[in-house]
């Protein structure tokens, strides 16, 4: 579609100077075939520099990129990394994945003292599956 791929060569511009969230919408750009061929180690080397910068959903989506293998090396500590940074600025997904690590002990070693905290938060912040998580284990 020409939109989308008029829209990607100014996010590209734009990323290319460094605007973390344009580097942002390039990643999702490469990461959904959108207005350029999909290719997911791109799109991880994008959400690389826009989470490096701040953005919490790069860095959200570059944790569940190594959570998943999803265009680099599966990494169960690097996406822990990556949720951490994103929870301690508030996302709810990054904090109930989070959650869910230190609950089964991937990337980080069981804490359940931990994982309640981060459910918490992320219940707090208006998870939708946190609060059925905290009755069932906690």
């Amino acid at each position: 579609d020409v939109d989308a791929k008029q829209a990607f060569f100014w996010f590209s511009k734009a990323a290319s100077n460094g605007n973390p969230d344009a580097q942002h919408e390039v990643a999702v750009c490469f990461e959904q075939g959108n207005g350029v061929d999909q290719d997911m180690q791109k799109a991880v080397e994008w959400y690389e520099k826009a989470a490096e910068q701040g953005i919490i959903e790069s860095q959200y989506n570059l944790a569940q990129c190594y959570a998943n293998g999803l265009g680099v090396e599966q990494d169960a500590q690097k996406a822990v990394v990556w949720y951490q940074r994103a929870a301690a600025q508030g996302d709810p997904y990054a904090q109930f994945n989070l959650g869910g690590c230190y609950l089964q002990g991937l990337g980080v070693p069981v804490n359940k003292d931990a994982a309640k905290k981060c459910f918490e938060e992320a219940k707090r912040n208006g998870h939708e599956r946190a609060d059925e998580i905290l009755r069932k284990y906690f």
